[in-house]
């Protein structure tokens, strides 16, 4: 029978070898004695001299780091307890000259016949470097799961294989994707609407030549852009930092539309009307082409410049400039109007306006051309409507008088007759003249309205014509009010060129029909003739000055 004693002697020597070849420190402890004895290699590592080689237990546990002691000494207990296995294996901290070190000590308990303890037997080695390298390693790839936890980017790995190995929470969000149900997957299989995107020729590209690369892509199954920055890794795959850019391209896509609308603006203004910007200090802070044309200035001398320095004559009480400007720049309304500027001979047609910078923008043209017409146009009519009436009037005069003496005789009277008919001719088309000129190049044909009844308008008219067509024109005038207010000479007017129309170009056989009726709000006025119709393509024309349905007649009119 093997007795204990040979069996404890045995593991002894086989301890005793291990250690010579790996190098361990050695214990042996008799939990019978409390006595603990080391080996020399053990010694060194706990920092123990000659005269601790031989301590109790206690002496050990005060050696341990105090953050480990507790759990050394309760791990040894279990280790002596005579129901346990007997088994002692442990990594704590020890204290040796104020420097801390890692040990690993692994051990074996033998009982006696009774099931006590009698020998505690291990060995020990300085661990340090490992734990030193395993807690920096644990530490680097804490913070580098804090740092992908908290940065603003989404982050994803995959392998070369093209499985993810890492997803970090932002891509998560972003992607809409769990990194439990992720991670080991293939990216393609995770995002199946990848293949065949710009994504994945740029993956294949950082893979392929082991270069980082960046850049934007749209993911054209959610209409989303994305910025990425994709680098190679070490086992043949890549890691993705990404972020969503799609708000701020979309906001870059409408500042470049902008722009470009600000370009095609400022060149429209460019080549526009004339336009200088003032500051709140009437300084220059634009002028365009046409302005410097047209002020005989150059931009390079007049912008940062006052206005009133450049335009020294303009400073006047007097002048519209000075007074519109300072209206627009202090009560903020926009304003139009017309002035003339001696220095450059030149008529300009203004619209200024308040800008939101608190200056005010001034767009103006030449009207050089249009106010010498204006000019000419008054004059023509200051020479029909005074040297051309006055020769009539002289004439019309005396043939009153000749027509007032009895002793003119009869055939003078006739010849007189005709001569005063001309003479009220003449002064009609004159008025004519003045109505068409007012019409087509003036302010319009002034009109002087007062209350009225149209009927009666139209009666008195249409008798005028009973001297020259008896019978021809019937008048008809509904029930119901046709009061209103109007200019009776331009109404009456009217109504007598219509009259002679329709009996100049109708049937002469047939009647002339005037009605006027009533429909609220209006009062509506009809001459109807027979004979032939206008023809349609005409009728849009027939009121265009000297425009005729055609066939030739005895007159021409001037409407």
């Amino acid at each position: 029978m093997v007795r204990r004693e040979d069996i404890i002697e045995r593991d002894r020597e086989q301890l005793r070898l291990a250690v010579e070849v790996t190098g361990l420190g050695t214990w042996d402890y008799d939990p019978r004695t409390d006595a603990l004895t080391w080996d020399e290699r053990a010694m060194a590592l706990l920092g123990l001299g000659p005269s601790d080689a031989h301590m109790d237990l206690e002496g050990f546990l005060r050696r341990i780091h105090p953050e480990d002691r507790e759990l050394t000494e309760e791990t040894i207990r279990r280790a002596l307890r005579p129901k346990g296995t007997g088994h002692y294996s442990l990594e704590y901290r020890i204290l040796v000259f104020g420097e801390v070190r890692w040990v690993a000590a692994n051990g074996r308990t033998f009982f006696d016949a009774s099931g006590q303890p009698v020998r505690f037997l291990g060995t020990l080695v300085d661990i340090t470097a490992r734990v030193l390298g395993r807690t920096a390693v644990e530490r680097a790839q804490h913070q580098r799961a804090r740092l992908l936890e908290s940065m603003s980017d989404g982050f994803y790995a995959m392998d070369g294989q093209w499985r993810l190995t890492d997803i970090n929470p932002q891509a998560e969000r972003m992607l809409d994707v769990r990194r439990e149900e992720s991670v080991g997957r293939p990216f393609w299989e995770v995002f199946p609407d990848s293949p065949g995107t710009d994504l994945e020729r740029h993956y294949r590209r950082v893979i392929d030549t082991g270069e980082a690369d960046s850049f934007e892509t749209l993911y054209p199954a959610w209409n989303r852009w994305f910025s990425v920055r994709a680098h190679p890794n070490e086992d043949g795959g890549l890691s993705a930092f990404f972020h969503d850019v799609t708000e701020q391209k979309r906001e870059r896509e409408e500042r470049e539309r902008l722009l470009r609308e600000h370009e095609r603006a400022v060149e429209v203004l460019e080549h526009g009307d004339a336009l200088f910007v003032l500051d709140k200090d009437f300084r220059f802070v634009l002028v365009n082409e046409n302005q410097e044309r047209l002020s005989h200035t150059r931009r390079t001398e007049t912008l940062g410049r006052i206005f009133w320095d450049v335009f020294p004559l303009t400073v006047r009480p007097d002048s519209r400039y000075w007074v519109e400007y300072h209206r627009v720049m202090e009560e903020r309304v926009p304003v139009r109007f017309d002035a003339y500027y001696a220095p450059i001979d030149i008529w300009t047609s203004v619209s200024a306006y308040p800008t939101r910078e608190g200056g005010i923008a001034v767009f103006f043209r030449d009207v050089t051309e249009e106010k010498r017409t204006e000019q000419f146009r008054d004059r023509l009519l200051g020479i029909v409507g005074h040297d051309l009436r006055n020769p009539l009037s002289n004439i019309h005069l005396t043939t009153q008088l000749l027509l007032r003496r009895e002793e003119v005789p009869e055939p003078v009277r006739a010849g007189v007759r005709r001569i005063a008919t001309s003479a009220d001719r003449m002064a009609r088309m004159i008025d004519d003249l003045l109505d068409f000129t007012r019409a087509t190049v003036g302010g319009g044909i002034p009109l002087n309205r007062h209350p009225m009844d149209l009927c009666e308008l139209v009666e008195d008219t249409v008798a005028e014509f009973e001297l020259t067509h008896p019978g021809r024109v019937v008048l008809a005038c509904a029930r119901g009010s046709h009061s209103g207010e109007w200019d009776r000479d331009r109404l009456a007017q009217v109504v007598s060129n219509l009259v002679g129309n329709a009996l100049v170009h109708g049937d002469e056989q047939s009647p002339v029909r005037v009605s006027v009726r009533a429909e609220n709000p209006d009062v509506v006025l009809t001459v109807r003739n027979e004979g032939p119709p206008i023809p349609a393509e005409l009728l849009p024309l027939i009121f265009d000055p000297f425009k005729r349905a055609g066939r030739d007649g005895g007159r021409r009119g001037l409407g």
